[in-house]
């Protein structure tokens, strides 16, 4: 995963920070998250080469998520990015 981080910092440099396009990035962030099904189900179709790279790195990495696993679970770790930035 982490030459993909590479990937992703391209991207936003090449498409984002030249139109000083805030709400982009945004949008950006919130789709990847269909890229990462919990149940290593179907995606959306990818759109760029970051979806598409993201697409594959979760497919071969990613087992199937046991929902017993996070059953006890009722908050986020403290290390993650909902609860440091609280969203």
């Amino acid at each position: 995963m982490g030459i993909w981080a590479f990937a992703i910092d391209d991207y936003f440099a090449d498409v984002y920070k030249s139109r000083r396009d805030y709400t982009g990035p945004k949008l950006f962030v919130e789709r990847l998250a269909a890229f990462m099904p919990l149940d290593c189900g179907a995606t959306l179709a990818p759109l760029n080469s970051v979806e598409r790279s993201l697409a594959d790195a979760w497919a071969r990495s990613a087992p199937p998520w046991n929902p017993a696993f996070g059953a006890g679970c009722t908050t986020p770790p403290a290390s993650s990015p909902r609860a440091i930035y609280g969203r």
